[in-house]
């Protein structure tokens, strides 16, 4: 009897520790950090002091352009929005073209290419990707958009009705300009905003599981003796 017992408890121990050690290869313990990145990037003028006085020098209306948001794509571009609000403006009739020259050239609104992305030409956004500049200025961990500019033509090509036009005291065709360099003959501000702050948060992950050890089991359990048990 002792020598089945004994047999049994070997049996027992020794099918435990294969268990074990199956279920410890199945499984990295180990910590392993994954990178989490905050998306919300905040942009801000990079000359909010400056004087803008391009609608000084130029027969233009004041205008203020401003980015009021920027969203991480990939590869270093981002999307970025941006809100253009005049002072003085005519209705979208009399309106010939619009468009963004930079940093990205599309129109916004043309008769003759059948665009419109906006209804009002005094106040709108507008999305547009591009890849974010480093200006080495000395500021840490700073991007900055490229100078955002506008192109208006008014009562040109296309419109019929120009009752508007006759009272219209500025320059039928302007173009709006942005950046911290020549301010005089600037209408706003260039736009930046800090890099993303990644950190590292810690997790057990799953690994492939390899064939079980063929390590020999822990000492504590002795093998069956060949001796029979005393009569």
């Amino acid at each position: 009897m002792l020598f089945i017992f004994r047999f049994v408890l070997f049996c027992l121990t020794f099918c435990s520790f294969v268990i074990a050690r199956s279920v410890a290869d199945m499984v990295d313990i180990s910590r392993r950090h994954d990178s989490t990145c905050d998306d919300e990037l905040e942009p801000y003028p990079k000359c909010p002091k400056a004087t803008f006085t391009q609608w000084k020098y130029s027969n233009i209306p004041k205008s203020q352009i401003s980015i009021t948001d920027v969203e991480s794509v990939s590869n270093g571009a981002y999307k970025v929005t941006v809100h253009f609000k005049t002072e003085k403006s005519m209705p979208l009739s009399s309106l010939s073209e619009l468009k963004i020259m930079t940093p990205v050239n599309s129109f916004l609104f043309s008769r003759n290419a059948n665009v419109q992305l906006i209804t009002n030409p005094g106040d709108f956004t507008y999305t547009f990707t591009v890849n974010a500049i480093n200006l080495i200025d000395g500021t840490k961990d700073e991007l900055c958009i490229p100078a955002v500019s506008f192109q208006f033509d008014w009562c040109l090509v296309g419109v019929k009705d120009k009752s508007e036009c006759k009272s219209w005291k500025y320059d039928n065709s302007y173009a709006i300009y942005t950046g911290c360099q020549d301010t005089i003959h600037k209408s706003d501000s260039l736009y930046c905003f800090q890099k993303k702050q990644c950190s590292s948060s810690s997790s057990v992950t799953p690994s492939s599981s390899n064939p079980p050890s063929s390590s020999e089991p822990p000492s504590s359990s002795e093998p069956p003796s060949s001796s029979e048990p005393p009569s």
